[in-house]
C-alpha cells in the first residue's frame, strides 16, 4: 500500500495544486494572465521536490520530424476549418489583409512559445508527463491523466473570468476540444521525447487561433458568425478535426511501436 500510496502521491498533488493555485492566484490578483504564470513556480517547485531529470521533463530536441507534426496540427485543423466556414457562408470579415494577419501570427508564436514552455507546457507535458512516466504509468494513463488535467484546468479561468464570453452552450465543446488538444499534444510528446516540438505546436495553435478566430469575447480576424460550429476549440467542427489529428497521430505511434 505505501508504495501505491507513493507512486500516485505526487502526480496528484501536483494536479491538484495547479487546479487550485492558479484560479486562486488569479482571482486575488484580479488578472487573467496570473493564471498561466502562476504555473511556472508549480512547476519548479515540484520538479525540485520530485528530482526529475532534464530527460524525464522532454528538456532535449527530440526528433526532427515531430517539429514538422508540431507545425501541420495547427495549420491543418485552422485551414481546414476555415475552408469550412468560407464554404458554408460563415464569414463576416469583409477584408482581410494577409501582411497584417501574419505580422500578428509570427508575433504571437514568438510571445507564446516561451510562455507555453515555461508554464502550461512546462507543466502538463513536462513535469506532470515525467512524473507519471517515471512512476511506471502507462501510456494511455498519461494521456487522459495529463489532458483531463489540462481541461479542467482551462474551465476554472472560464469560471472567475466570465466577461470572457464562455456560453453554457459553447463550455462543453470548448472543454472537450481542449481535452483532444491535450491527447494531441501527449501523443507528440510520446512520439518526440520532447517538450520542445510540443511548445512549438501549441504556441502556434494559440497565433493561429487568437488571430484568426478570437477567443471568449475576442473576435478574430474571420469574425466567425457562429463559432459554437466553426471554430477550432469552441466549436463543433473543431471537435472533429481535433479528434482526426488525435486517431491519425496515435495510428503513426501504435505502427512505429508494433514495427519494433
Amino acid at each position: 500500500m505505501i508504495e501505491i500510496g507513493n507512486r500516485w502521491l505526487w502526480p496528484m498533488l501536483g494536479s491538484i495544486a495547479a487546479l487550485a493555485i492558479s484560479p486562486l492566484v488569479a482571482a486575488w490578483t484580479g488578472k487573467v494572465n496570473a493564471y498561466a504564470l502562476v504555473l511556472l513556480p508549480i512547476t519548479l517547485l515540484v520538479w525540485a521536490i520530485t528530482r526529475l531529470s532534464r530527460r524525464d521533463l522532454g528538456l532535449r530536441w527530440g526528433q526532427p520530424s515531430a517539429y514538422m507534426v508540431s507545425l501541420l496540427y495547427p495549420v491543418a485543423v485552422m485551414g481546414l476549418t476555415g475552408i469550412v466556414t468560407w464554404l458554408t457562408g460563415g464569414f463576416q470579415a469583409n477584408n482581410i489583409l494577409i501582411f497584417n494577419i501574419s505580422r500578428r501570427v509570427l508575433y504571437f508564436f514568438l510571445i507564446y512559445l516561451i510562455g507555453v514552455l515555461l508554464t502550461e507546457e512546462g507543466f502538463f507535458r513536462g513535469w506532470l508527463w515525467g512524473v507519471l512516466e517515471k512512476r511506471g504509468f502507462k501510456l494511455g494513463v498519461r494521456l487522459v491523466w495529463t489532458s483531463g488535467v489540462f481541461s479542467l484546468w482551462h474551465l476554472a479561468v472560464t469560471i472567475i473570468s466570465p466577461e470572457l464570453g464562455f456560453s453554457k452552450s459553447i463550455l462543453p465543446i470548448y472543454l472537450g476540444n481542449i481535452f483532444l488538444i491535450g491527447l494531441f499534444f501527449g501523443l507528440l510528446r510520446q512520439r518526440s521525447g520532447s517538450l520542445l516540438p510540443v511548445s512549438v505546436s501549441h504556441a502556434l495553435w494559440n497565433a493561429l487561433l487568437y488571430t484568426l478566430y478570437g477567443t471568449g469575447g475576442m473576435t478574430g480576424a474571420f469574425d466567425i458568425a457562429a463559432p459554437q460550429y466553426f471554430d477550432p476549440e469552441r466549436g463543433l467542427l473543431g471537435l472533429l478535426l481535433n479528434l482526426m489529428a488525435v486517431f491519425l497521430l496515435w495510428r503513426t505511434i501504435a505502427k512505429k511501436e508494433s514495427g519494433k
